[in-house]
């Protein structure tokens, strides 16, 4: 896309200028096919290789002989002879000097290069470009997105090309004007580039109706009420450097690092999503991202985007790959877009609880536990999904995107067979295998039904009475009380009398064992107590009223049966005492 108006010299043709990535190697051997014009976002935990990959890449560009450690080799295409690179440069760089010689050394994003050497390494090898790589590969690494808005020289857009983004706003008010409404969506704010500074190019924050002439005056006073934009903060300096970096002409490749730097989350979500719509078709995007609020904003956009996420292992970064079309695929999952799931990316293993009382109590016995044992802190995301049917669909989810997952369940789990069955599925177990042993349990239990015990009828009605918020007795009240006297089935008795522990002895008792044993291997994690409350039965309330009062009374730092579960459940991610 030719930068001046009068399109001196076009791009179009059979001798177009292109260069782009075709294909990545990962640490671990893995092939990552990289589309023309595509984005690549890479994800994972801390320390996991994500900002390393893209300097991997750039620097591979630069130098054929560069050595990679995250991404340890690339495959690189060029378009295009010796026309189109003259071409490419004449349109997109500056000329230093402009004499009309031959050999003019051309300077673009703070790089230069004589026409000759630029010439001679465009013949020669796509991934040994030099300094004509960073001309056309964009390296947007935190300051270098700041410096982006500050004000700069002007040219002379007759006989010059721009060697900045901002001079390519100057003449370009297309560009300016798709920058300003970026800028307002994400701070409320319109962008103005001053056209009348004389030897300087100036962006403000403002928007004004009046003609851009040096002698219009009240052009010139509304413009100095208008603050510049690089006196601003870091937030909208960043976004709008990066958003500069991409509508400017030219780049063919931009690597960004940490988009979400400085940014709110509501903000770095419209930064996704404007960064898959308004980079150019012809450039390729490469993404180091941290943000679940950046991975949402592409799921909202319509752009063919590849996940790449990475987790370290030793000297190699293992990865998952998710391919465009299933990256749109999960982007039609409400529960996942609409939730904090999409934190598992960032984590080295998420633990799905049932609720958010759940969530709670386990992270605060797991945190207590690993301080109590002088551990590190651990990487996991505690997260739910508001019950046990929804579990298997963000079982796969996260499964879909390499995330480890592990499902901790009430044992009520074990009294719906559809439930249960979607889980062992969900994750990829043979339902076959512990089908027997489910029967087995299922039909001892159910022939436990009997009406129920004094004692429990007096505890669960105590417990109703304590979460209500009326003073007097409801008709909802009486119907809960009323139920509560009802004959119980077998494993609303085994929920409410111990767990396990009330299952028949004999043959039912060891095809519980050897069930849970087999579902915890898959990574279901059954409370084989009942339920979350019974790890402390003297402690009142029921959900978020127990979880509240269990941690206010420090039941989450005792060394009981419940610390050695989550434990359990940690060190089968392999969590157990590591760092983030």
């Amino acid at each position: 896309m030719p930068v001046l108006s009068d399109e001196r010299v076009s791009e179009a043709g059979p001798d177009r200028l292109g260069l782009s990535v075709t294909s990545l190697r990962i640490s671990d051997g893995r092939a990552v096919n990289v589309p023309q014009g595509g984005v690549v976002l890479f994800v994972g935990p801390n320390n996991a290789g994500k900002s390393r990959a893209l300097r991997d890449i750039y620097s591979q560009l630069v130098h054929a002989n560069a050595r990679g450690i995250v991404v340890t080799e690339i495959e690189a295409n060029r378009e295009g002879g010796e026309a189109a690179i003259r071409a490419w440069l004449a349109d997109h760089a500056f000329p230093n000097p402009a004499d009309g010689r031959a050999d003019v050394t051309y300077t673009r994003n703070g790089h230069s290069i004589p026409v000759s050497q630029a010439v001679a390494h465009w013949n020669t090898d796509p991934r040994n470009l030099g300094e004509v790589a960073p001309m056309m590969a964009f390296h947007a690494a935190a300051e270098q997105r700041l410096g982006l808005v500050g004000s700069t020289a002007s040219y002379d857009p007759i006989n010059q090309a721009p060697s900045v983004p901002l001079q390519v706003l100057f003449t370009r008010r297309d560009l300016s004007d798709r920058l300003s409404k970026a800028a307002y969506a994400a701070f409320g704010e319109h962008l103005t580039v001053n056209r009348a500074a004389g030897p300087m190019v100036h962006l403000h924050v403002g928007h004004t109706e009046e003609l851009a002439l040096p002698d219009n005056a009240s052009y010139q006073e509304e413009i100095r009420e208008m603050p510049l934009v690089q006196d601003q903060g870091d937030g909208m300096k960043s976004l709008i450097g990066l958003m500069l970096a991409l509508v400017a002409p030219g780049h063919q490749i931009v690597l960004v690092d940490e988009p979400e730097a400085f940014l709110h989350p509501p903000q770095a979500r419209l930064l996704g999503r404007l960064l898959a719509d308004e980079h150019p078709d012809e450039a390729q995007l490469f993404i180091a991202t941290h943000s679940a609020d950046v991975v949402q904003g592409f799921l909202d956009a319509t752009s063919d985007v590849t996940v790449v996420r990475l987790e370290r292992s030793g000297s190699v970064n293992a990865s998952a790959v998710l391919e465009p079309s299933r990256v749109q695929e999960l982007g039609r999952e409400p529960l996942l877009r609409y939730s904090e799931i999409l934190e598992g990316l960032f984590h080295t293993g998420v633990i799905l609880c049932e609720g958010d009382a759940d969530c709670r109590f386990y992270q605060a016995t797991l945190d207590a536990s690993l301080s109590r044992s002088a551990h590190r802190p651990h990487d996991l995301l505690f997260t739910h999904c508001g019950g046990k049917a929804r579990m298997p669909s963000v079982v796969r989810a996260l499964r879909a995107v390499a995330v480890p997952v592990r499902v901790i369940a009430d044992i009520d789990v074990l009294n719906d067979e559809g439930t249960l069955r979607a889980l062992v599925d969900a994750l990829e177990g043979e339902w076959a295998s512990i089908e027997s042993d489910w029967r087995l349990l299922d039909s001892q239990v159910r022939s436990m039904g009997s009406p129920p015990l004094l004692s429990t009828i007096r505890e669960q009605i105590e417990r109703v009475l304590d979460e209500a918020d009326e003073s007097r007795l409801t008709s909802e009240l009486t119907k809960s009380i009323r139920d509560l006297t009802k004959s119980q089935g077998g494993w609303s008795l085994v929920r409410a009398t111990g767990g396990i522990r009330a299952v028949p002895a004999g043959d039912a008792t060891q095809a519980a064992e050897r069930l849970l044993d087999s579902l915890a291997n898959l990574g279901l994690f059954v409370v084989s107590v009942g339920e979350l409350e019974d790890w402390a039965r003297d402690v009142g309330g029921h959900g978020p009223g127990w979880s509240t009062e269990a941690l206010e009374r420090g039941v989450h730092q005792q060394s009981a049966g419940h610390s050695e579960f989550v434990l359990r459940v940690a060190e089968s991610l392999g969590a157990h005492g590591q760092s983030g």
